[in-house]
C-alpha cells in the first residue's frame, strides 16, 4: 500500500515559514510542526520568490 501524503492548508505553509524567519536553528522548528526540513526550505524559497514580484 501508499503510503498517503499529508495535505496542508495555505495558512499552515505561511505560518511555518513565518515562525522560521524567527528561528536560528532550522532544524528544531520542522519537528515541532512534523514535516521535513528539506519542505521548510522549499516553502521559504517559494514565498520569498512571490513576495520579490
Amino acid at each position: 500500500m501508499k503510503q498517503e501524503r499529508k495535505k496542508y492548508d495555505e495558512a499552515f505553509k505561511r505560518q511555518s515559514v513565518e515562525l522560521s524567519k524567527n528561528r536560528k536553528n532550522l532544524s528544531e522548528l520542522p519537528r515541532e510542526l512534523g514535516i521535513k526540513v528539506t519542505l521548510l526550505c522549499k516553502r521559504r524559497k517559494e514565498y520569498e520568490a512571490f513576495e520579490a514580484v
